[in-house]
């Protein structure tokens, strides 16, 4: 159960003097340290204080220190009968959770489940998450001892969320611990490790030393039956050695897991001695269920060793056990018939309560309405802001739509901007040089220009229409990607064979100047790209690298291999450029100079390049000074 809190006890109205002792004696840390001493200062105080609401404080301190003994039971009853009297329904909650688990030790289940489920109305009456939890969960309990695993594991999940919600790590702690042990019994091992091994986690941050033994006792107990032993063994051993410092009942139902464990490994030496060792701590803290399991592993073993003497004395030791177990359960019989009668007892008192509260209505009645009033205008409230605030949202909206509107009337102009660029290049670029061979030809038909004459401007011609085939398979691949985007088929091919053939070409095309063309690249070096690609990046970057260098000047392309790519570079020592021109370049504006023979351009080149590198999952950059040359370099993959 959650302890009480600092802001809670302070909450009640009563004498300074007074509250500073609770304060003292409930929450001081060297007191924390020593368990017996908070006891018996509790009990002093207890025994001195007659106003109620101090009184309940003190109880609801004390039986949270004792709440594992027989004595509780007292303290318990008259902590319900005050919270109820003082309408406190957190502790009427907690102090009927904590009597079910009392009960509940006992074996009487019955009765337990009874104080559960009236600490669960309680609790959600009064919208208290944690103790809703608490409920949820030590019914889920009953229900797995009875074996109703389906219906606990319904009630563990339902406390799970309450615990997670309260943000209260020790409830949710217990929550799994016990839903681990459901789900084994469901078969679910990995979801029940899953919540074992949280819950351990969080006890290992609070440091609760006895639950964490617990949580991993519980742990043991699912690897045991998901078979790995030696995994179990080792926190069932921490269990045992806990137990005998602080609990010799826990010791015993570590000795119970551990000759299992032995059992089941066949060790029988070690079985023996925890069979001796559970003989010692059971006259001195009976706990007859785990004896019985321990005798009667021990007689399966004595029977299959064939130990006469030994099973004779372990069957002797059986019987008078379960002789004694069986007396237990009379008396736990006879206590379930005196609790019955307390309880109607309690019953009577709880009617004479209600009718002191119905004598106290009366006054209560311009409370309640004063209070509804308040809640009326709290409301009125809240909806005018309400009404505010979605009014702000409604501008903040319109905001975002005109920004939006704005972005895309902006995006508009751009695509205009573009599209007037691709028909002033259709209309100069493209139809010029063709308009020009028209006229030569009409002039020659009409004997106006003679053959020779022709011959002196073929060169030019043969420029200009080069130019229009590259201008134009950059315009269908550019417009292609923009409208439907690319098809890539990659491929492996040898980069330096596709250099030495665009070489080729320059050479034989009119804007060749007999500048020194190097190959660099090693032969037999392969990519994986689309290679009519990459071939027209190339075919791009090298007129680009004729266009603005001189007669003899070198242009060089070369390779460096860097883990799974290479850089491609086409450098030339021509004009070069500055950072203004570099900042222009790969953009939709279409930027372009002239070359050093006044070769005009269209800047799509560079753009279209840049697209298509990017496509094969690379990328283009240039590095350049003016009057020095300039490196237009890109990246492929070599796989």
């Amino acid at each position: 159960m959650s302890s009480m809190k600092y802001s809670e006890v302070k909450s009640f109205n009563f004498s300074p003097l007074i509250a500073a002792a609770i304060l003292f004696f409930l929450f001081s840390p060297s007191n924390a340290q020593d368990s017996s001493k908070l006891v018996d200062s509790l009990y002093k105080n207890l025994q001195q204080t007659v106003e109620s609401k101090v009184r309940l404080q003190l109880l609801a301190g004390l039986v949270r220190e004792i709440h594992y003994s027989d004595s509780a039971q007292p303290y318990y009853l008259e902590a319900i009968s005050l919270a109820r009297e003082l309408n406190n329904s957190r502790l009427l909650a907690e102090n009927l959770n904590r009597l079910g688990v009392y009960y509940r030790n006992k074996n009487l289940q019955d009765e337990s489940l009874l104080y559960y489920e009236e600490a669960l109305a309680v609790s959600k009456q009064a919208d208290d998450y944690v103790q809703i939890g608490h409920s949820l969960n030590n019914i889920g309990q009953i229900y797995y001892l009875q074996g109703l695993f389906d219906e606990a594991l319904n009630y563990y999940t339902d406390a799970e969320y309450y615990f997670q919600t309260s943000g209260d790590l020790y409830g949710l702690a217990y929550n799994l611990t016990g839903k681990s042990l459901v789900l084994g019994a469901l078969g679910q091992y990995l979801n029940a490790l899953e919540a074992i091994n949280t819950a351990i986690s969080i006890r290992s941050t609070n440091g609760n030393s006895r639950q964490l033994i617990v949580s991993k006792f519980n742990k043991a107990q699912l690897l045991i039956d998901m078979g790995d032993l030696d995994a179990a063994k080792k926190d069932v051993l921490a269990l045992y050695e806990y137990g005998l410092e602080y609990d010799y009942f826990r010791a015993l139902q570590a000795l119970e897991q551990l000759v299992v464990i032995e059992q089941k490994n066949r060790n029988f030496t070690n079985l023996k001695k925890y069979v001796d060792e559970a003989l010692i701590l059971h006259n001195q803290r009976p706990n007859s269920e785990s004896i019985i399991a321990i005798l009667t592993a021990a007689i399966e073993v004595a029977t299959l060793e064939k130990n006469d003497n030994w099973l004779s004395e372990l069957e002797e030791l059986l019987a008078e056990e379960k002789k004694e177990y069986n007396t237990q359960k009379v008396r736990d019989y006879l206590a379930k018939l005196t609790i019955q009668r307390q309880k109607r007892e309690i019953e009577q008192l709880n009617r004479e309560n209600e009718l002191k509260l119905k004598a106290e209505k009366f006054r209560n009645y311009i409370f309640i309405l004063l209070f509804v009033m308040k809640i009326i205008l709290l409301s009125l409230v809240i909806l005018y802001r309400r009404y505010l605030n979605h009014q702000r949202k409604l501008n903040q909206d319109l905001k975002v739509q005109k920004i939006k509107i704005e972005a895309q009337a902006k995006e508009l102009v751009q695509i205009n901007q573009v599209k007037d660029k691709i028909l002033s290049i259709l209309s100069h670029d493209l139809r010029g040089p063709l308009q020009s061979l028209q006229g030569m030809l009409d002039l020659i038909n009409l004997k106006y220009l003679t053959q020779e004459e022709f011959q002196t401007y073929i060169p030019q011609i043969s420029v200009d229409l080069g130019n229009n085939v590259l201008l134009l398979e950059n315009l269908l691949l550019w417009s292609k990607n923009q409208m439907q985007g690319m098809q890539i088929n990659k491929s492996k091919f040898d980069l330096s064979e596709m250099i030495c053939k665009n070489f080729q070409l320059i050479q034989a095309s009119s804007n060749y100047k007999q500048q020194d063309l190097k190959n660099k690249v090693p032969e037999g070096t392969e990519i994986y790209a689309d290679k009519n690609m990459i071939e027209i990046v190339l075919r791009n970057l090298l007129n680009n690298a004729l266009k603005f260098t001189n007669n003899g000047e070198q242009i060089l392309v070369n390779s460096r291999d860097h883990s799974d790519n290479y850089w491609i570079c086409v450098e030339d020592k021509g004009v070069g450029m500055n950072q203004i021109v570099k900042n222009k370049l790969f953009k939709n504006d279409f930027y372009t100079t002239l070359g050093t023979n006044n070769e005009g351009g269209t800047g799509l080149g560079l753009i279209i390049s840049k697209d298509l590198i990017e496509h094969n999952k690379g990328t283009l950059w240039v590095e350049s000074e003016e009057g020095i040359g300039s490196k237009f370099i890109f990246t492929v993959p070599k796989h």
